[in-house]
């Protein structure tokens, strides 16, 4: 059986078919996720396009970083997560192209939430070292 994708999932596909990522797994990560945000079956909320090229221009100009895991949220924002022990920090990639970034620590069992606020690109909250890719 076919799969039914939102009507525009074209504009998804053609953006990150072009964008300049750091590797073609990376890309293909990236496209099986899109794919169940995109599929036509009320059950998931698709990101907003600005959202979604938000975060491809992102990862375009920080191909140092680890690849994150990546979401929508209810409000069809792309979020991206990168996690180590103890860490994770959280960016929300708004419509009008800045990021709304948040840290949780870990001690024990017990979550440390911190809200970084909203920032552009260039000035987003920088990952540890352990998060960064080797280059």
């Amino acid at each position: 059986m076919a799969q039914m994708l939102i009507r525009g999932a074209r504009d998804y596909q053609d953006r990150l078919a072009h964008a300049d990522l750091s590797s073609e797994e990376l890309r293909a990560q990236i496209r099986d996720t899109l794919n169940l945000y995109l599929e036509d079956n009320g059950e998931t909320v698709a990101p907003q396009l600005a959202s979604f090229a938000a975060f491809l221009s992102f990862l375009e100009k920080h191909k140092d970083r680890a690849a994150p895991s990546i979401g929508v949220n209810h409000h069809g924002l792309v979020v991206a997560v990168w996690r180590e022990p103890g860490f994770r920090l959280t960016y929300e990639f708004e419509l009008n192209g800045d990021i709304h970034s948040f840290v949780t620590e870990f001690s024990g069992d017990v979550p440390r939430a911190r809200d970084l606020g909203r920032s552009s690109p260039q000035a987003v909250h920088p990952l540890p070292p352990k998060q960064r890719a080797a280059a």
